[in-house]
């Protein structure tokens, strides 16, 4: 169940986390490093998000102002397609579930303990993210697979 509300321009919704748009997740996770105050993992979205898969009443509340995630306006920053225009459906879920992919390591919790699991997952978002260090324009694994990259807005 989605609920929306606008004023001034402002829009607001409430979603449920595992609906999240790629962009929402993007921005909750640009804001939250940020800002050191919302360093524990209790405020981030994959928290959220695990709370979502046990509980279906789950909500977050999304702000856009002209359709945009305001998350990303304070860094002028948008995900588009490689030609500038906005992605498809089919590109935001291929751009969020390789993303998420590392997530699956947290399988092994139970055989090779929480630490080692979360090492594992660590080394595979270095490895994730280090992509963008030897792309011309610095895109990191989900977005060579989607086809987007992040831009800035002028």
């Amino acid at each position: 169940m989605r609920q929306a509300a606008a004023t001034a321009g402002l829009e607001a919704e409430l979603v449920h986390p595992g609906a999240l748009a790629p962009t929402d997740v993007a921005a909750w996770r640009a804001m939250q490093a940020a800002e050191p105050a919302f360093a524990s993992p209790l405020l981030g979205v994959d928290f959220a998000k695990a709370v979502g898969a046990v509980r279906q009443d789950a909500r977050v509340a999304v702000y856009r102002r002209g359709g945009q995630t305001i998350g990303m306006r304070p860094w002028h920053i948008r995900v588009t397609r490689e030609d500038g225009g906005t992605p498809s459906l089919q590109q935001a879920v291929i751009r969020v579930l390789v993303a998420a992919a590392p997530l699956l390591l947290l399988v092994l919790e139970p055989r090779i303990g929480l630490h080692a699991t979360l090492w594992a997952l660590l080394i595979a978002w270095t490895g994730w993210f280090g992509v963008a260090l030897f792309d011309p324009r610095r895109r990191a694994l989900h977005d060579l697979a989607a086809d987007t990259e992040i831009r800035l807005l002028v």
